[in-house]
């Protein structure tokens, strides 16, 4: 029983992931901050598997259930697009 329940874990995160895209517009990591630390600048694109979101400051019900495999995702698979990096040379 519970083996088939870490199966369905991880089989709806791997079919969701497979549709999903990185985000539409840039998000706060909270890296990058202006005045003198009070903001978050929008400085990356993150991945977000299909129906989840979860960024630095905003999660919904499946980004909070399914936080563990997103990190590992954005680690080791789809990393996180940097806005503000210099182009290498």
């Amino acid at each position: 029983m519970l083996g088939s329940l870490v199966a369905a874990y991880f089989a709806f995160y791997i079919f969701t992931s497979f549709a999903g895209r990185y985000t539409e517009g840039p998000v706060a990591s909270g890296e990058t901050r202006i005045f003198n630390g009070a903001w978050a600048v929008r400085d990356q694109y993150v991945w977000e598997p299909k129906f989840f979101i979860h960024r630095p400051y905003d999660k919904n019900f499946l980004g909070f259930i399914y936080w563990p495999l997103i990190v590992i995702d954005r680690k080791y698979w789809h990393k996180s697009i940097s806005t503000t990096a210099l182009p290498k040379e």
